[in-house]
């Protein structure tokens, strides 16, 4: 799974925008064209160029998100589709399946995105 968020150029080679649409960026096109602290939703990226993250845009409270899992075990959550197929398709696992889950699972979410950020939200009670 590839990390945009870590404050390098990524080479981007064109498609569906690879991370969340809020999400600050930095662009530079083959053209030379720059553009600085831009939401990647307004950008065009169906053409090659460089980007790097500047912000990333987490959803406080989804309405809905899509958890990733490979062999029946959880591997990701994400609040986009597009972004979780992005991640899905890029896995190198075996039987890798995307699952949309809704507001009515929210506890057991948070506890699933607590353990993928590396912190266990019933220590804190």
């Amino acid at each position: 799974m590839i990390d945009y968020n870590d404050g390098e150029w990524h080479a981007w080679s064109g498609g569906d925008c690879p991370v969340h649409p809020e999400t600050l960026v930095d662009t530079v096109f083959t053209d030379g064209q720059k553009r600085e602290r831009r939401t990647a939703g307004s950008l065009y990226w169906k053409t090659p160029n460089l980007f790097r993250v500047v912000l990333l845009y987490i959803d406080p409270d989804p309405e809905e998100c899509w958890v990733v899992y490979s062999d029946g075990k959880p591997c990701g959550v994400y609040g986009s589709h597009r972004y979780a197929s992005f991640i899905a398709n890029s896995l190198s696992r075996p039987n890798v399946k995307l699952m949309r889950e809704v507001a009515a699972l929210q506890p057991e979410l948070t506890k699933l995105r607590a353990a993928f950020a590396g912190h266990d939200p019933e220590a804190e009670t």
